[in-house]
């Protein structure tokens, strides 16, 4: 019951599809999908579900082997006309079965960010592309 709190907190959605649909990222990181069911568009901004699963460690994740991150799920939005990205919600999956949610309120509230090549262009490519449901 706790993991399915956790992803609805994550999702931030009242009404989204009952079968995520995840479509792998072109050009993205390996790993990487976006639920495509449950895009949010309002004005220029689109919010997304993305999920990166790691088949190997994260560069970043210096944690014991059982700790280790295995899924990084999170709610990003994307200002299709400005170029940016932010995150608003994210949920953390380990290797030894627990998660671990980082709160909306803990997250930078006005922390967007540029789009670049290596960060989040794919991504916001292929969510700015998608026509609203």
């Amino acid at each position: 019951m706790k993991t399915k709190s956790i992803l609805t907190a994550l999702l931030l959605c009242a009404a989204c599809s009952p079968t995520p649909q995840w479509v792998p990222v072109p050009n993205g990181k390996p790993g990487e999908a976006i639920d495509v069911s449950n895009i949010a568009v309002t004005s220029s901004v689109r919010r997304a579900s993305i999920k990166v699963t790691f088949a190997t460690r994260a560069s970043w994740d210096t944690s014991p082997e059982d700790r280790r991150v295995t899924e990084l799920l999170a709610r990003q939005a994307y200002d299709c006309v400005r170029r940016t990205h932010k995150n608003e919600a994210l949920t953390f999956r380990y290797a030894d079965g627990n998660v671990r949610e980082v709160p909306p309120e803990r997250l930078p509230p006005h922390d967007w960010k540029p789009v670049s090549l290596d960060d989040g262009k794919p991504e916001l490519d292929l969510i700015c592309a998608r026509k609203p449901q």
